[in-house]
């Protein structure tokens, strides 16, 4: 067990892997994760009025830069509110990666309703992307965003 938050794990393996900066929009459900970019201090967040600005954002930030670009959604709706920008990223072989939130694992695939949840978001995500993972553990994190 590690005695790190997944949004710490997030952060370092992004900070490794040279990122420097993201775009996006902070949420009930990526707080862990902007958090842990407040305290580590490596990374620099802007943020945006929409999701899909967020995407366009990372997009152009990679088309121009030839580095990674790197959105910060929440689960759902505002996944979901990335979607055309994402694809767009992938279909132009841009370098973006898209980090969203996803609800409590205890209320995962239940399909409640809970708090943003969307049917089958992994496949969602995964229709519009070269590959989307979802980690099955805090310990499993760090090597699902690497």
């Amino acid at each position: 067990m590690t005695d790190r938050t997944g949004g710490e794990i997030v952060v370092e393996v992004l900070a490794r892997s040279g990122v420097d900066v993201v775009f996006g929009i902070p949420s009930v459900h990526n707080l862990p994760i902007y958090d842990a970019i407040r305290r580590n201090g490596r990374i620099r967040a802007i943020s945006v009025r929409h999701e899909q600005g967020a995407i366009g954002a990372a997009d152009g930030f990679a088309r121009t830069t030839g580095r990674l670009g790197v959105c910060l959604t929440s689960t759902g709706p505002g996944a979901a509110n990335a979607i055309g920008g994402q694809l767009e990223a992938c279909v132009s072989s841009s370098p973006v990666l898209h980090l969203t939130g996803q609800i409590d694992s205890r209320f995962l695939d239940k399909g409640r309703g809970f708090i943003h949840e969307v049917p089958d978001q992994l496949g969602m995500m995964a229709s519009l992307s070269k590959a989307s993972h979802r980690p099955s553990s805090a310990d499993s994190i760090g090597a699902t965003v690497a």
